[in-house]
């Protein structure tokens, strides 16, 4: 019955619920992002090519992504992210946090030991790469990163790939959230899927839709379906809304 229940909660985290109506438009201050013209966007070090837009993202190029470029913890956390406070983006802080402590346990030679003490429901192994970057006509910038992890091969259990947004201004201020996600969660009888796609114009327009499915061997089944919408500028980035 404990596990059932973490199970839900983890649901409840990453599912996406039906979003109200009535939100009012709001919008996240950022610093102006001069225009450029380049084939590669530079962060603290790390290369990000750039992407050609529009652009969809979705679970076949989830699929296709080269892991091999790794970031690091240290990369992760100097980025020092905000979160946009949406039921897709919902578990993405919680998720990082995994993936530094796993991350640096691999940097100290501690990960083998820590594999060992695993439990039910632990994150086994999680990763960080880069994907590429966007560079919108408005001057906007995005960045875009993926973040893997799977759970200890029991019940519950836990998979998921994603593609991390993350808007920066000159200042390197940073603001994060997902855009692309496959995720899978059994805890028999129940079985939870979520995916998460996303559409990017060149004008600046994102929409990014997540539908979740949740199972269980009684074959009931229930369905929700949210969207995203945000506008992506130089001086701002704005969440418009839910439909």
């Amino acid at each position: 019955m404990k596990k059932y229940v973490l199970l839900l909660a983890t649901i409840y985290l990453v599912s996406c619920k039906q979003g109200d109506d009535s939100q009012k438009e709001t919008s996240v201050s950022a610093d102006s992002i001069p225009a450029k013209s380049q084939t590669d966007l530079n962060f603290d070090g790390k290369q990000f090519k750039v992407l050609k837009l529009p652009l969809i993202l979705d679970s076949a190029f989830l699929a296709s992504c080269d892991t091999s470029n790794k970031l690091s913890y240290g990369f992760i956390r100097k980025m020092n992210c905000t979160f946009i406070n949406h039921d897709i983006s919902r578990s993405l802080q919680y998720n990082l946090l995994k993936f530094c402590d796993i991350d640096s346990l691999k940097s100290a030679g501690k990960y083998k030991d820590y594999l060992t003490s695993l439990d039910v429901g632990m994150t086994k192994n999680s990763i960080a790469f880069t994907i590429g970057g966007l560079e919108f006509n408005n001057g906007a910038t995005l960045l875009l990163w993926g973040l893997n992890y799977e759970s200890m091969d029991a019940c519950p259990y836990a998979f998921s790939k994603s593609i991390i947004a993350t808007y920066k201004n000159e200042n390197n201020e940073c603001i994060s959230f997902i855009v692309a996600r496959d995720l899978k969660e059994a805890d028999p009888p129940m079985i939870a899927n979520a995916h998460v796609s996303a559409e990017m114009s060149s004008d600046g327009n994102i929409e990014i839709t997540c539908t979740t499915i949740i199972e269980n061997s009684g074959n009931q089944r229930d369905e929700s379906k949210q969207t995203l919408v945000l506008k992506v500028e130089k001086e701002k980035l704005t969440v418009i809304g839910s439909k």
